[in-house]
């Protein structure tokens, strides 16, 4: 535990808790986090930081380019803006018996107040480190489009404008137990089924199961229930919404459904994808000439690929050790999607911690501990300012 820092976190306080109220009030749908990415921006200003050091992409990522020593290679600290909900009008931030209550108020706003904290730190603090000497640079991001069918592109833009210079990265997301080392990949349809449909009495007879698009689909589902699941690794499936027909006295021409496969295997998920296309190719080659069966795609998100091993066994046991150090509880790394699925999916060292307790994700009723801010804060600090002591060369 670094006393300097804990310091420092119980100083800011309350000045941490008023700018997570302001944040989590402000919608951000995935792909609409404008107010929140401006508001950002505007801090950041707030905070004496140069216009230069600071831009908005296309994705609504809002970068902080730390870099006094004008490097090409960069360890990126990220968290994301956006929440799952699509409201587009300012949420109730409510403050009842020392928690915090909002719609995404810990998934993700708490750990994004406490990566803009770190840069704050950082940037008030950076004379304590040998900066002319850094070997590299840190990105401080806060990232679009991590929920749902975001489908990680924030990221993944990022990864693009930052081809071959990014080292490490490492997203602040969810709970203080958080530590994820190893990418849950995960591939989303639509699968769509048209039909000639009809009239439920006068068009019924032995064919009915070829005319109605929602037989057809609940064929498919059946079948999609009875790909035998892989053992080598936790693999899953599901089918999230359907959706079809028109009245109880119609014989459907229209029904669709979501169909997700998540692995923590890339050969797994290879494995479904291949078995699903299998039924749909078969289904399509054996209906009537007039029924069409087509396939969307929603969403990838890929698995660890190429990694370093030892890079990131010395990366997860780094942030375990600071984890435990200011929650005096165990923590073991455990697979996750985050947007850390890009860079391990890229051969690139990455690691997913929580910075925040709470409960409720993904409901409107989610919540944080407000004392947890002080802990998880310090857990955000130490890990950004390790790199500015453990790589001067």
């Amino acid at each position: 535990m670094n006393e300097k820092i804990l310091a420092y976190v119980k100083q800011n306080h309350a000045a941490t808790i008023e700018l997570l109220k302001k944040l989590a009030a402000i919608p951000a749908p995935s792909g609409k986090e404008d107010k929140r990415a401006a508001f950002i921006y505007e801090w950041y200003r707030e905070q004496g930081i140069p216009a230069h050091m600071l831009r908005v992409d296309t994705a609504k990522n809002v970068i902080y380019e730390w870099n006094p020593a004008g490097m090409d290679k960069f360890i990126v600290f990220a968290a994301h803006m956006d929440v799952i909900f699509p409201d587009e009008e300012p949420f109730a931030v409510t403050e009842k018996d020392g928690r915090l209550y909002a719609p995404g108020v810990g998934d993700d706003t708490a750990n994004l107040v406490n990566l803009l904290l770190s840069a704050k730190y950082v940037t008030e603090h950076a004379d304590e480190w040998q900066t002319n000497q850094l070997p590299y640079g840190i990105l401080f991001v806060a990232n679009s489009c991590e929920e749902g069918l975001g489908n990680l592109y924030g990221t993944k833009l990022l990864f693009k404008q930052y081809e071959g210079k990014i080292k490490e990265f490492i997203s602040f997301d969810v709970y203080l137990d958080t530590l994820v080392e190893k990418a849950v990949g995960s591939c989303r349809y639509q699968v769509k089924v048209q039909t000639v449909g009809g009239h439920s009495y006068i068009d019924f007879d032995e064919t009915i199961r070829n005319k109605s698009a929602i037989s057809v689909l609940c064929d498919l589902i059946t079948e999609i229930g009875a790909i035998p699941i892989p053992t080598q690794a936790k693999t899953t499936y599901n089918i999230g919404k359907i959706e079809g027909g028109v009245s109880v006295n119609t014989i459907a021409e229209e029904a669709s459904m979501l169909v997700e496969f998540r692995s923590e295997d890339g050969e797994c998920l290879e494995y479904m994808n291949r078995e699903f296309d299998c039924i749909l190719h078969r289904h399509r080659s054996e209906s009537a000439p007039k029924i069409g069966i087509g396939k969307k795609i929603l969403g990838i998100r890929p698995c660890n690929k190429g990694v370093e091993k030892a890079a990131l066994y010395e990366m997860t046991m780094r942030h375990k050790r600071i984890l435990e150090s200011y929650t005096g509880q165990a923590v073991e790394p455990a697979p996750s999607s985050t947007d850390a699925n890009i860079p391990l999916s890229l051969g690139i060292t990455a690691n997913t911690i929580g910075t925040v307790s709470g409960a409720g994700l993904h409901t409107r009723g989610e919540w944080i501990e407000i004392a947890s801010m002080i802990p998880g804060q310090c857990v955000a600090i130490e890990s950004v300012t390790y790199y500015l002591s453990a790589f001067l060369v």
